[in-house]
């Protein structure tokens, strides 16, 4: 499918309804600047994923069908358009991932990659705390993966998870708040309990959608896993995180924070998503991505006039 006349159909059906998606936002009682921040951000993450794409994951330059679901779904999004930490944790999740990934399959700035991987990825769980879990996965799988000098990586990506837990210190010690420190990370403890999983007690349209997307990512996934013996080492590398990442958020929402951990889950599910939607057979990806764009319409449409 990967650049014929069913890609760019697709494509254009999907930019049409983004931009409904947007435009619908601001009519949904949320602040106009807030709506305007929250869209800034996500097509901040859409080209960031962009670039990851094709500095390592190594696909073409048209990555329409990647960064178009990708906004097409989170705009979807309960509250999406209601700017919060979720958007910055959803922006540094992009940038983890890129450094993880040079930091793999990279020869240079080694230590750099490591740092930045394990700085993004603290900063991110400080604003969501479930992806605290993925701060730790990180960081072993960098030191796993480069089991060279294990200390030295070691003390570098943990210095770099330190480092904004004494921003936050220094901050509450210079302007003092409502919260002490210790009150804080008493939350932040509490909100990394976890909760069973249990079934919604009202099947509103929004958890139908999110099963749908969980299929799909589903789909994509095990799409991705059926032609790993295509791909060279660094493919396979790209792929491995976004597959075991995807995992890792998908059971944090299971567990912990769901709306929130959608947000973010949808940032390693792009790129199987992307590689299903590319490679995939052509019947079957039409149907996904038709199916996608009309379930992501009629959900606004019924968020806007609920009669309906």
């Amino acid at each position: 499918m990967r650049g014929g006349r069913n890609s760019t159909v697709m494509a254009v059906l999907s930019a049409m309804v983004v931009a409904g998606l947007a435009v619908s936002g601001f009519f949904m009682h949320v602040h106009w600047l807030s709506a305007l921040l929250s869209l800034a951000v996500y097509a901040a993450a859409a080209v960031s994923l962009g670039y990851v794409n094709s500095n390592s994951f190594l696909f073409t330059t048209d990555s329409k069908l990647l960064y178009l679901p990708f906004m097409m779904v989170s705009l979807a999004l309960p509250h999406s358009q209601e700017l919060t930490l979720t958007h910055a944790a959803v922006f540094l999740t992009v940038w983890t991932i890129y450094y993880a990934l040079m930091f793999v399959n990279g020869e240079g700035h080694r230590l750099y990659h490591l740092f930045m991987s394990a700085l993004t990825s603290a900063m991110a769980a400080l604003m969501v705390p479930s992806l605290l879990f993925v701060c730790v996965f990180i960081l072993l799988y960098c030191v796993y993966l480069r089991g060279q000098d294990v200390m030295r990586l070691l003390m570098a990506g943990l210095s770099a998870v330190v480092l904004p837990v004494l921003y936050i210190l220094a901050w509450m010690f210079i302007f003092p708040g409502e919260k002490s420190a210790g009150e804080f990370f008493s939350a932040y403890a509490e909100s990394l309990v976890p909760v069973l999983p249990s079934l919604p007690e009202q099947w509103t349209p929004y958890v139908f959608y999110l099963v749908f997307i969980v299929l799909f990512g589903i789909r994509a996934l095990i799409f991705v896993l059926s032609k790993s013996g295509e791909r060279n080492k660094a493919q396979k590398n790209a792929f491995g995180l976004s597959v075991a990442l995807s995992v890792i958020v998908l059971l944090c929402g299971l567990f912990f924070n769901r709306a929130t951990s959608v947000a973010v889950a949808l940032v390693p599910f792009s790129f199987p998503v992307f590689d299903f939607l590319t490679d995939g057979r052509k019947a079957e990806v039409r149907i996904w991505m038709s199916l996608l764009i009309l379930l992501t319409a009629a959900l606004r449409v019924q968020e806007l006039w609920p009669v309906i």
